[in-house]
């Protein structure tokens, strides 16, 4: 292997060969598709390492609802779910869940409120790093109650820390729940928050647990609870669990199962674009390939000598193979350089442009996420394509004859 590897260095970085044209657009076609993977992986790990991190912040790692209002802040569905989480369970916290239309100088607005205990929502919920303005709730005795609103809802109806929003529900009347009566109540906001995304920032409106069950005239009944396990990968076997063990007397679902579709998508898309961004890098094999060609045909008479003093056809097809591989272990490192410039260039355009439509892709921002294991396989892409594309030049010049090479010397 020694000698192979030696002969293909001083064939690919000696003489011409270096400075030819072909081989310097054979290192920029694959140095451009490896960029082009490493920012597209990047975008696309980043926006579902962005999804993950705001659905878990915000939603827990299981939601488990009862099929009605829970009485006595959902005691006994507590005491009966602790059997079968208490070895995965951090923390837990009752909610009560409400659909509302916000007003503010005569702007309305749809959203739903979100009753928080506030003895035990920061233990699951993470919306403390969330918080741009203002300050979370508080238990206070003033007549009109606080509320946090989501940063998109602010921008909407113009919101500052202070001002004060009417919220309206509909209140079901008589025994039988057969019409509805509106009831408002004033909220005065005390913090703004960025939820991670945008469908939660236009619609959330938090307010305190109790304050949230007198607006609703539902006493001490609440919605369900939100659960914390020591591993978001434990969500999935313990939320199925209690599917399994109450059926239709709870509806449990982890945070990959609320939002399953954007998830898929994300995890579609990154495998499509790794395809499709894959061609640059096969389009560039063929310039490769003319490249270990043209090596070959200019290297007739030394591959003649080699063969003339011992070297076997099989050396000879290692160096040239040697040398495509080089090409795409060179072709890779100048590619993953440019590539990070690319992903550095990028997240600066992302915070002067709208480069990724809030109301399409539900978050407001993203951060890149370069992972070892995405870049490990671009770069295994991109050497493999390059060692298919030295298999013909390799062959040919391992079946050249040494008199063949040396008759018009």
């Amino acid at each position: 292997m020694g000698f192979q590897l030696w002969m293909a260095w001083r064939y690919l970085f000696s003489g011409k060969a270096f400075r030819g044209e072909i081989l310097a657009l054979s290192l920029l076609g694959l140095a451009l598709g490896v960029a082009a993977l490493v920012v597209a992986m990047a975008v696309v790990s980043g926006y579902q390492s962005t999804l993950r991190r705001a659905v878990i912040d915000v939603t827990g790692h299981i939601l488990a609802v009862g099929p009605g209002p829970l009485p006595n802040r959902g005691a006994d569905l507590a005491q009966k779910m602790r059997p079968l989480i208490e070895d995965s369970l951090v923390a837990q916290t009752p909610f009560i869940h409400l659909e509302a239309i916000v007003a503010h100088q005569g702007q309305v607005s749809g959203v739903f409120i979100e009753g928080l205990d506030l003895d035990s929502f920061d233990q699951v919920l993470n919306l403390e790093p969330r918080l741009r303005e203002g300050r979370f709730l508080k238990e206070a005795a003033e007549p009109v109650a606080e509320a946090m609103i989501g940063q998109g809802l602010a921008k909407r109806l113009d919101l500052k820390v202070g001002d004060e929003i009417r919220l309206v529900i509909p209140v079901s009347s008589g025994l039988e729940g057969s019409g509805f009566r509106s009831r408002m109540a004033r909220f005065r906001v005390v913090g703004v928050l960025d939820l991670g995304r945008h469908d939660y920032n236009l619609r959330y409106v938090a307010v305190e647990m109790g304050r949230a069950q007198d607006f609703a005239q539902v006493g001490d009944h609440i919605t369900g609870f939100r659960l914390k396990l020591r591993s978001a990968d434990l969500a999935r076997p313990v939320s199925l669990a209690l599917s399994h063990e109450f059926g239709r007397g709870l509806w449990a679902r982890d945070w990959q199962e609320i939002n399953r579709s954007l998830f898929e998508a994300a995890a579609l898309e990154k495998v499509v674009i790794f395809i499709v961004l894959s061609l640059m890098i096969v389009a560039a094999s063929f310039t490769v390939a003319s490249t270990l060609l043209i090596s070959v045909v200019r290297r007739y008479r030394d591959i003649s000598l080699l063969k003339a003093m011992g070297a076997t056809g099989t050396d000879i097809r290692r160096m040239f193979t040697y040398q495509g591989l080089l090409i795409g272990l060179l072709g890779s490192v100048l590619g993953l350089v440019l590539g990070l410039v690319a992903c550095w260039v990028f997240m600066w355009a992302v915070e002067f442009f709208d480069l990724f439509p809030a109301e399409v892709y539900k978050l407001d921002s993203i951060q890149l996420d370069l992972r070892p294991l995405d870049l490990l396989a671009t770069v295994a892409a991109c050497i493999l394509v390059c060692f298919l594309a030295t298999l013909a030049p390799a062959r040919k010049g391992a079946k050249l004859s040494p008199v063949e090479g040396l008759r018009y010397e």
